[in-house]
């Protein structure tokens, strides 16, 4: 699996959760994936950096289950987190 497609199954999980809280657990799970495989800085920057603009998109994919409120709770958890992991790369 590339980067890219990594980042694109982070997203769909994170769209996907059904509280804040799993979002942000979503997302420490990748950070802990993207530590143990020894990526550079770089990409990790990368990665992150689009994954926090794919959410911005998120509420254009309102699931059934969910109220676009809801989604943009889910998605402001997540992207604390990323803004978070964000700003622990050394630059």
């Amino acid at each position: 699996m590339t980067l890219d497609e990594y980042r694109k199954q982070v997203f769909d999980e994170i769209r996907h959760s059904a509280s804040s809280q799993s979002a942000k657990d979503k997302v420490n799970e990748a950070n802990n994936i993207l530590v143990e495989s020894k990526i550079s800085d770089v990409n990790k920057r990368q990665f992150w950096t689009q994954l926090y603009k794919d959410l911005e998109n998120a509420n254009l994919y309102v699931t059934e289950k969910q109220s676009a409120t809801s989604l943009s709770a889910i998605v402001a958890a997540a992207q604390a987190v990323i803004a978070t992991h964000l700003n622990s790369i050394k630059q």
